[in-house]
């Protein structure tokens, strides 16, 4: 390679630096438009997925103690429906005053005398909604839609499950 003045010479082509500059310019360019929307991905994907462990059997056989659960919590309260496997937050306090997160399936669906939606979730292994913990389930409890289903000791990929 030789240099002369503001030019480069290789295997006898000339390149000006300015048209090199372009050049280096436009292959950057193109390089980070190719990977930007997996880096923008990979940095917003966790704003809406939230993982629960599963505490218990209440939902077997479907979901078992230490499953985890990924939860859409941006997925509208409005758009549930029967059958739906929801986290929520429980009406009643436990006997710390806490509020339970629980992951249960919609039972039902009813409208109050205000217009206000409420729902009843079940565990699928208890025979009856349990009060103040499977119901009322106002919109300021629900926390969002489990969409998958990590396995326990496995990873994602491995036998694991997609809701619908």
């Amino acid at each position: 390679m030789v240099r002369t003045s503001s030019c480069y010479e290789h295997n006898g082509i000339e390149i000006e630096l300015l048209e090199l500059g372009i050049i280096v310019i436009t292959l950057l360019t193109l390089v980070s438009l190719t990977l930007m929307p997996t880096i923008l991905f990979a940095q917003t994907a966790g704003d809406w997925l939230e993982m629960f462990v599963l505490q218990s059997n209440s939902m077997a056989p479907a979901l078992h103690y230490h499953d985890k659960i990924l939860v859409d919590i941006l997925f509208p309260y409005e758009r549930l429906k029967v059958g739906d496997i929801i986290a929520f937050k429980t009406f009643g306090a436990n006997t710390t005053g806490q509020h339970e997160t629980v992951i249960h399936r919609i039972a039902q669906e009813v409208i109050d005398s205000h217009g206000d939606r409420i729902i009843r979730t079940k565990g699928d292994a208890n025979n009856d909604s349990i009060p103040s913990l499977d119901y009322p389930i106002f919109q300021q409890n629900y926390i969002g839609k489990a969409v998958y289903r990590i396995l326990t000791g496995n990873v994602i990929g491995d036998n694991n499950t997609l809701f619908r």
